[in-house]
């Protein structure tokens, strides 16, 4: 999702709040446990307002996980602070199912083509997993495609209106005249971009780490809600939110909404093999964050089954230092310190060139071509010091 940055600083300056931190991780608790009783102790111990309770919602996107349960809070909350939280769960399921409408109709002329695709992540859950659009809010649609039709791809998505604004870990498509998204809560009108992976990669630890090909052995060609697809199975999936949580959770955090999708980690013995054969170590930092920050979350059986994994004590206390769940942290500062424990000076150095480039360039027009090519020097020089990206991180 593309936001105009300048909003995206001070959004991040107000989620650095212990307010903030303490209310995320209540919001856990209580969907989970289906009670507002974390969220009410979380209030009074912090001394938070109603307002930064809406903050803190629309920031996790957990709206639509909250509605069945305000009943509790009648009484408890005040009446626009419950409409507030009805209008948000409404806007998330609008959005949704505005990102499915979306995804049909791609799915439907790739179908035309011969075009064979797998969803990823939030896609593949919202269509699955989740009968309910409200509890699944997402910023775009992710396919993994096979490398040798990347351009067919690129030329259907074109056909449809799409432009394809960015090429990096994967390519971007965005629909004409789409402008930037608020960086606060869920909105029908915000942009619906498609990203096209043909890798699943991410960095942890300063390791570019790379699933696709046990992912793809997972995957079967099936129809679901009228799509032809191919499905990924418990355990590729385990391995894709595994590998992404892991280098979400250490660096930024993960949104509650996208840490609630460990629940589907699920504590079959294939998935535990999976994960303990090739992501040993990241399915123990997440899994360890995971209970410190919303105990139950993951499956007793799963914590079992990486306790003889777990690494080494200094690595241990590095992760355990983590965000786990979203807070704040402008300009990344605080990531760069956890991670330099985490992977080293490099890997430091790449990611606060990454972090000052996406803050340099602001807005659009004359500003943002004279301010992004500052940006574009100091990127430059640090690339320098740094030398290229690994190969693997050009995945998801």
């Amino acid at each position: 999702m593309h936001f105009d940055w300048r909003a995206r600083a001070a959004l991040e300056r107000r989620m650095a709040r212990p307010a903030f931190r303490a209310l995320s991780r209540a919001l856990g608790r209580a969907v989970l446990h289906a009670t507002i009783a974390p969220v009410a102790t979380a209030l009074a111990e912090s001394r938070a307002t109603e307002d930064d309770l809406l903050f803190a919602v629309r920031c996790q996107g957990v709206a639509g996980h909250l509605q069945p349960l305000l009943g509790q809070a009648t009484g408890v909350w005040t009446a626009a602070t419950l409409d507030a939280l009805e209008l948000e769960a409404t806007r998330i399921a609008q959005r949704s199912t505005r990102l499915r409408s979306d995804l049909g109709a791609i799915a439907h002329a790739a179908a035309a083509e011969d075009l064979s695709w797998s969803p990823l992540k939030g896609t593949w859950l919202r269509l699955a997993a989740d009968a309910h659009p409200e509890r699944r809010p997402s910023a775009d649609i992710d396919l993994l495609v096979d490398p040798d039709d990347a351009a067919r791809w690129d030329a259907l998505l074109r056909s449809l209106g799409y432009a394809c604004i960015d090429v990096d870990r994967h390519a971007m498509y965005m629909p004409a005249g789409a402008g930037p998204a608020d960086a606060a809560g869920d909105h029908p009108d915000h942009p619906r971009p498609v990203e096209v992976h043909t890798r699943i990669s991410e960095v942890v630890f300063g390791v570019a780490r790379d699933v696709t090909t046990a992912y793809r052995q997972g995957l079967q060609p099936s129809r679901v809600d009228g799509l032809s697809l191919r499905a990924p199975s418990a355990g590729a999936l385990a391995l894709h939110l595994v590998l992404h949580g892991a280098a979400a959770m250490v660096s930024r955090g993960l949104r509650v909404s996208q840490l609630l999708d460990l629940r589907h980690l699920g504590a079959d013995d294939s998935t535990r093999a999976s994960l303990r054969a090739h992501l040993p170590v990241e399915a123990w930092a997440v899994a360890t964050l995971a209970e410190r920050d919303v105990p139950g979350l993951v499956s007793p059986s799963l914590l079992v089954a990486l306790a003889d994994v777990a690494p080494p004590a200094r690595l241990q206390r590095a992760i355990r230092s983590r965000p786990g769940v979203m807070e704040g942290d402008a300009l990344r500062w605080r990531t760069a310190v956890g991670e330099w424990r985490l992977a080293g000076t490099r890997h430091v150095v790449r990611r606060l060139r990454e972090a000052v480039a996406g803050r340099v360039a602001l807005g659009s027009g004359a500003e943002a071509t004279a301010v992004g090519a500052v940006g574009t020097h100091v990127r430059s020089a640090l690339d320098r010091l740094t030398g290229p990206r690994p190969p693997a991180a050009s995945g998801e």
